[in-house]
């Protein structure tokens, strides 16, 4: 319905099923504005039925609040809390936005005290400035447990030195307009009916904190909660389900150290408990050990979830940030092979390869592609500068190219070396163990993507990430880690980081490899660390993380390193690894060529112009041929 004049005050009550509750919230709302008749006051509504259309709470509006032109009644089918105060929010016209939970009843000078308490941040009355208040809640019976309250008697201001629950309670919960200018609405995974079940409130808070927003509660500005619930079960249920939404709200405010710090203070308190240490609440025999399973249970689900929530980039999106990183990672490479022989820099630009690839391959499969399309493209973008490098490699008269014709064309040229223990039984294409582990990697992998459910991936890929050092760390146990490390459990730490990263948003990436980039140096330059083994692969296992965050920072548009060159480079990059060691061998085969500068520029510039001319006049046709021949043999629109 249309009001008269821009309120003041937006009330915005959410309620499901709760007509009598609803109808006691309603009423004292009613009063109070009485009370303050110079201030604007509408209440706004919001019946959270799940498609229950004789909604008991519209009956009684119409029959109690007909004439009554400040209330509207919104129906919303879809469940969760934080969903229903959104459509509030879209609803309400007021400068001021005060939420009440249906439960509660408002105290008759509320909106008094309200302007009085926004009047002590100037513009805050004016909803011009953003502020996040609460106020005191009572109990409104006696008889029921005293929880979810917050009592005060002087007016407080938030630190980071208390938890944000519960500071300021969403039963009374006051922001001004520009506030949610700043923040934005709730967050409806959170909160009850939701899957984070709780700490829709607590998020606002967190939110709110984290861009400089004042959180103030008064003593004065009451409500009396009537939650009902009178036994310890209720109340540890009801606890169970906050901690859960705070586990989940630990994972998505990652980035902020002072509230992980409370979860650090949970895990304390659970071991203090071992030892006779006082427990979570005494008064209610609640463990520290509960809230914490509820907490990592809780942040499970957001890591496994909350890329629902967030859908990732369209999958044509390009992002030349990305080339250049490949760019970067392939000059590593011809660095070492060509120069800095005695070095292990062109392993750390293969693992770059590896996490970017896992990323990239994750990312493509989360969209749930056909099979079959899948590996045609993947074939169709790799095979034809693989099969000319074996058949170069061949024509120019290298036996480990013609006596293991047949593995290098199966993309096992791996299992030859670890089986022989030498590298250069294969030469010139020792260097294929790497696109081999990324084959085997592309076989294998879309079969765990596609077949786990969503829950059990980061699960399975944390795993896999673990795998890749406890593989590495057994070998070296055995003395067998320098051949056989060029399987794909060798290798599996980096390309797991990178499907990581396409599942989830990965807490305090960004600080964490800024944090570690120092041990890509252990891992660049081993030789220095030869006697600190146990560093050395600690070196090579955390390098994944100062990796990861370079392509998360390329994904991101946060990476600025070369506008047209090092994309160019990074486009041509994989024939280039194919063909560069081949070229290498013919000139020192035939001129002489060692290790060294000279060597180095003119195999580089060798190898990136050979990779261009076959990017462009062999691998892009080839590529092409085979889509459409594809696309004439099954259905037109298949491969469009």
């Amino acid at each position: 319905m249309q009001h008269a004049m821009i309120p003041d005050v937006s009330v915005l009550i959410a309620t499901r099923n709760r007509a009598a509750a609803a109808l006691r919230c309603l009423r004292s709302v009613r009063a109070a504005s009485a009370q303050s008749p110079d201030i604007a006051v509408e209440i706004i509504v919001v019946e959270n039925d799940l498609g229950n259309r004789l909604n008991p709470v519209e009956r009684i509006l119409r029959d109690e609040f007909a004439d009554a032109a400040n209330v509207t009644f919104v129906a919303e089918d879809l469940p969760g809390l934080a969903r229903a105060r959104n459509v509030a929010i879209a609803h309400g016209k007021g400068r001021i936005l005060v939420f009440i939970d249906d439960d509660c009843l408002m105290d008759a000078q509320y909106f008094n005290d309200l302007r009085k308490n926004l009047g002590t941040s100037p513009g805050a009355w004016d909803g011009t400035v953003p502020v996040l208040f609460g106020g005191r809640v009572d109990l409104a019976d006696p008889a029921d447990q005293p929880f979810t309250i917050r009592l005060l008697d002087s007016p407080e201001t938030y630190t980071v030195t208390r938890h944000p629950g519960g500071f300021v309670q969403g039963c009374n919960l006051v922001m001004t307009r520009a506030t949610l200018d700043k923040i934005g609405g709730f967050d409806r995974r959170f909160g009850a009916g939701a899957r984070f079940r709780a700490s829709d409130d607590t998020d606002i808070i967190v939110r709110a904190h984290r861009v400089g927003i004042p959180i103030q509660c008064f003593p004065d500005m009451r409500v009396a909660h009537a939650h009902g619930r009178r036994t310890r079960e209720d109340i540890v249920r009801l606890a169970s389900s906050y901690a859960y939404g705070d586990g989940a709200l630990y994972a998505r405010h990652a980035g902020a150290p002072w509230l992980l710090r409370h979860f650090y203070w949970t895990c304390r308190g659970a071991v203090f408990e071992l030892f006779g240490g006082r427990k979570f609440a005494p008064s209610l025999d609640l463990s520290h050990w509960k809230v914490l399973r509820n907490n990592l249970a809780g942040a499970s689900s957001y890591l496994t979830q909350s890329r629902e929530a967030v859908p990732p980039p369209p999958q044509s999106s390009y992002r030349p940030q990305l080339d250049s990183i490949r760019a970067v990672a392939l000059l590593m490479v011809l660095l070492q092979h060509f120069w800095l022989v005695d070095t292990a820099i062109g392993h750390a630009g293969v693992r770059i390869f590896f996490v970017l690839s896992g990323f990239l391959i994750t990312r493509q499969l989360l969209a749930k592609p056909p099979l079959v399309e899948f590996y045609l493209r993947r074939a169709s973008r790799l095979a034809p500068a693989f099969v000319l490098g074996v058949l170069l490699a061949i024509w120019l008269g290298f036996d480990g190219a013609s006596q293991f014709w047949k593995w290098h064309l199966l993309q096992l040229t791996n299992l030859v070396i670890a089986r022989a223990g030498d590298w250069g039984i294969v030469w010139p294409l020792g260097h294929f163990w790497t696109l081999n582990i990324e084959a085997q990697f592309y076989l294998i992998w879309p079969f765990f993507i596609l077949a786990l459910p969503s829950r059990a991936l980061v699960p399975f890929i944390c795993l896999s990430i673990l795998a890749g050092p406890a593989y590495r760390a057994g070998l070296a146990m055995v003395n067998m880690e320098e051949p056989w490390r060029v399987l794909p459990f060798g290798e599996i730490d980096a390309l797991a980081m990178g499907a990581l990263l396409a599942v989830v948003r990965v807490p305090l990436l960004y600080r964490a490899g800024l944090f570690l980039s120092p041990v890509c140096a252990v891992m660049a330059f081993p030789e220095v660390f030869a006697e600190h083994r146990i560093l050395r692969h600690l070196g090579i296992f955390l390098s994944i993380v100062p990796f990861a965050a370079l392509i998360a920072a390329g994904q991101n548009g946060r990476l600025s390193i070369g506008e047209a060159i090092l994309p160019a480079i990074g486009k041509i990059s994989y024939g280039a690894y194919v063909y560069h060691w081949v070229l290498y061998a013919v000139l020192n085969r035939d001129l002489g060529a060692t290790p060294g500068p000279v060597t180095f520029v003119v195999a580089s510039v060798g190898t990136l112009i050979a990779a261009w001319i076959s990017f462009h006049a062999f691998e892009t046709p080839v590529r092409r041929g085979i889509l459409r021949l594809a696309q004439r043999s099954r259905h037109p629109q298949t491969f469009a």
